[in-house]
């Protein structure tokens, strides 16, 4: 018991020390074209990881979010809610066309994208699921609504890739399966569940408690990622490519595949199962398997096999 208050209150002393220091990364506004800006991150000592950050929000964000954003004029310029910005983690939120917003936790030190797994312990990720589900029925009782279990529970409590993680909360925003028609006849409300991280201090994994400053081994950059999410960097037929995927959910998977010398921009998704995804809507098939720390693919037009490539996680 003694063990775990004094656990609590290094957390609280932590978190209230890190909420008075600066902010780690600088931010400047950066032309994507003739009319659009971005914002770009950078920090003189961790040039490669504001350079993966920068890259995947890019991908990500950027150009899906100005192509389809601009107004009449063809302007269009990003915003971006940075909730955190310290040495440990940066925690970024922006605004989309369909007036939705997205978010991502980066690890300051690699530039890495950070899971909610990599946070949370097996058992912490079972608790909040739990508590996503009850919520979400809460919240249809209360609006005179019906839960329809079938086909929806699992789905539901798979929901949790799209969240705010700050110094001291997490917030979940559900949408995969919030929006859909729960009831038969009308569409679920907006919502989003709100945690301390107080509490959930007795959930946090080995990288949630060094991310949160309280335990300050093993390094930030000897961490890594159990999600497939992040940036891969290599080489397709000789052109230099960038590869963003998105957390999966419900075994379906997207992202978007860049070759950085012709600026050509894929966006993609498929059904992601045993962590292989085929992608046949396009003139040619790309299939992708993807390894921890790797992503290996082969280009086929028909039956005949164009090429194979190995991309490394960044």
């Amino acid at each position: 018991m003694k063990k775990g208050l004094l656990f609590l209150l290094s957390l609280i002393l932590v978190l209230q020390a890190t909420a008075q220091r600066k902010d780690y990364f600088l931010i400047r506004q950066v032309a994507l074209g003739d009319a659009h800006d971005y914002p770009e991150f950078y920090h003189k000592r961790a040039k490669k990881a504001a350079k993966n950050i920068n890259e995947y929000l890019q991908l990500a964000v950027s150009k899906r979010t100005i192509e389809a954003g601009a107004d009449s004029s063809g302007a269009y310029n990003l915003v971006y809610t940075i909730p955190v910005n310290n040495q440990r983690m940066l925690s970024v939120s922006c605004p989309t066309p369909q007036d939705t917003a997205r978010h991502f936790l980066f690890n300051a030190a690699t530039g890495a994208l950070i899971s909610i797994q990599d946070i949370f312990t097996a058992n912490g990720i079972a608790y909040l699921k739990r508590q996503l589900l009850r919520r979400y029925r809460e919240q249809l009782k209360n609006n005179g609504r019906e839960f329809k279990q079938e086909g929806q529970e699992k789905c539901i409590k798979a929901d949790i890739q799209e969240f705010q993680l700050t110094t001291d909360s997490l917030i979940i925003f559900p949408g995969y399966c919030f929006t859909i028609d729960t009831s038969g006849k009308i569409p679920a409300l907006p919502y989003k569940a709100g945690f301390s991280i107080a509490f959930l201090s007795q959930y946090l994994s080995e990288y949630g408690k060094v991310i949160l400053g309280v335990n300050k081994q093993p390094k930030l950059k000897k961490l890594h990622s159990v999600s497939v999410a992040g940036l891969y960097r290599g080489k397709i037929d000789q052109e230099e490519v960038l590869l963003q995927l998105n957390a999966p959910i419900e075994k379906s998977l997207s992202g978007t595949l860049y070759f950085t010398q012709s600026k050509k921009s894929i966006p993609f998704g498929g059904s992601f199962k045993n962590n292989r995804l085929d992608i046949p809507n396009l003139a040619e098939r790309l299939s992708l398997t993807v390894y921890p720390g790797s992503v290996s693919g082969q280009r086929k037009a028909g039956n005949k096999v164009l090429s194979n490539f190995t991309l490394t996680r960044q």
